[in-house]
C-alpha cells in the first residue's frame, strides 16, 4: 500500500497533446473562454506548497509519502461545487435542499483525451456530449457552445481533447 501511495502521490500531470489539429487547438482556446467554460474549468496554474506536509500512509509514522515541493499544474479546473441543474446527482445526506443535492465538483479536464466515459456518472461518450449535458450554472456556457458554428464546436472539442 505503502508504495502505491508514493507513486500515486509522485504522479506526475498527463502533458497536454497538440500533436492532433494544433491550428484548430489554438483556435479553441478563446472561444472556449468567451463562451464561458472558463469560468469553472480555469487555466489557472496551481502550485504545491514549498515545504508540504508528510503523509502518514500507515499510521506509525515510520513510512512518508511526500508530494514535491512548488509543482506547478493545470488541472483546468477550479475544483469547487456549482448548481448542475438537472445534471446533478440528486445526492446528499438527510434534510439536504433539492438545490443542495444538484451540486457537483468541477472535474479536472486534464487527460480527458484518454476518457471514453464523461460527466461525473460516464452518461456520455465524447466530449461533445459531456458540453451539451451541462445544466444550472453552466447553462449559459452550454448554449453558447450551441449556438457556435460546426467549425467553432469542433475548435472547441480539439482545444479541449488537448488537455
Amino acid at each position: 500500500v505503502f508504495l502505491f501511495a508514493a507513486f500515486m502521490t509522485a504522479l506526475a500531470p498527463p502533458a497536454r497533446d497538440f500533436s492532433q489539429q494544433p491550428a484548430l487547438i489554438t483556435r479553441g482556446q478563446p472561444i472556449f473562454a468567451s463562451i464561458g467554460c472558463a469560468g469553472c474549468l480555469v487555466t489557472t496554474t496551481f502550485r504545491t506548497p514549498a515545504n508540504p506536509a508528510r503523509l502518514d500512509i500507515d499510521g506509525t509514522g515510520a513510512e512518508t509519502v511526500r508530494v514535491p515541493a512548488n509543482f506547478a499544474f493545470n488541472p483546468f479546473s477550479d475544483f469547487l461545487v456549482h448548481d448542475m441543474g438537472a445534471l446533478g446527482d440528486q445526492i446528499g445526506n438527510a434534510g439536504d435542499s433539492q438545490a443542495v443535492t444538484r451540486r457537483i465538483r468541477t472535474q479536472p479536464l486534464w487527460g480527458n483525451r484518454f476518457q471514453n466515459k464523461f460527466l461525473h456518472d460516464g452518461r456520455c461518450g465524447d466530449i461533445t456530449c459531456a458540453i451539451r449535458a451541462h445544466d444550472g450554472q453552466a447553462a449559459a456556457a452550454r448554449n453558447a457552445f450551441n449556438a457556435l458554428s460546426w467549425g467553432d464546436q469542433n475548435a472547441v472539442f480539439w482545444y479541449v481533447h488537448s488537455l
